[in-house]
């Protein structure tokens, strides 16, 4: 049978270590991964990154692309601590080129808010930089990808607004809060390998709908307890231990799970 895989960052290993991943994962039933960008510059390594990629590997695991703008001050700390090197923060010809793009990809993502990295009280461009993500979404009739840190309860209320189909991916707000949120009918969630070991994802996994359900590696990030990092050929633990949470079986799982998938990419 077939997973998928909805947010990744592969690329940042380089192509040796991230082909070698992707082909390991498709042996192992891995069928789609989407490359999720952080801005300009990272959706033009991605979209380049799938072109080798599938020219070298044709008919391996199909590479999907996800163009949009990380939280502002997010993507501003990250360059600040060096987490990336380099990263083009004019946030303001992402809309346009979402437009541009819109037969390229398959979401707008990854994009939300991290009140982490500011305050609500200064978060101004901030949301304002998402509400320009979410009404270009909206425009090229894409599904979004989205990063709430810290702030979950904005993000839910502002996405419904919008009328957009919404992947919450590694949501860590409150229960109270992924409820409210699924009350939102085009609202879904994307279940990270930390699942084994989070109680939390645990939980998420047990109160959201079958049918509202994806999974996710974050990869290299968000690694499964043990591993230095996380590879697309682990989302088979999270697929089993949702399917032991559901009480299915691992090959009804694999079915719902990619019929979603299909439904909102």
């Amino acid at each position: 049978m077939a997973i998928v895989d909805v947010h990744s960052h592969l690329p940042v290993l380089g192509d040796e270590t991230a082909f070698r991943l992707l082909n390991e994962a498709h042996d192992k039933g891995l069928s789609e991964i989407v490359i999720n960008s952080v801005d300009q510059l990272s959706y033009e390594d991605a979209k380049a990154f799938k072109k080798r990629y599938e020219s070298q590997n044709p008919g391996r695991v199909k590479v999907k692309l996800a163009l949009g703008f990380y939280p502002l001050s997010g993507l501003k700390q990250d360059v600040d601590d060096g987490a990336i090197e380099k990263a083009d923060l004019n946030w303001n010809e992402m809309p346009e080129l979402i437009l541009k793009e819109k037969d390229n990809i398959v979401a707008v993502g990854e994009i939300g808010l991290d009140f982490k990295a500011v305050t609500k009280e200064n978060a101004g461009e901030d949301i304002e930089c998402f509400r320009a993500m979410l009404f270009a979404a909206q425009e090229a009739g894409k599904p979004v990808i989205i990063h709430s840190r810290k702030a979950e309860n904005e993000v839910v209320d502002i996405i419904s607004e919008y009328n957009v189909t919404a992947v919450l991916h590694c949501f860590s707000g409150k229960l109270s809060v992924a409820k409210k949120a699924l009350e939102n009918p085009h609202v879904y969630f994307s279940i990270p390998l930390i699942i084994g070991h989070s109680e939390h994802f645990q939980h998420i996994a047990r109160i959201v709908p079958l049918n509202r359900l994806l999974t996710e590696t974050d990869s290299p990030f968000l690694p499964i307890k043990g591993k230095e990092i996380s590879e697309p050929a682990d989302i088979r633990y999270t697929v089993e231990k949702i399917a032991q949470i559901k009480g299915m079986s691992n090959e009804e799982m694999e079915n719902t799970l990619l019929a979603n998938y299909k439904r909102v990419f």
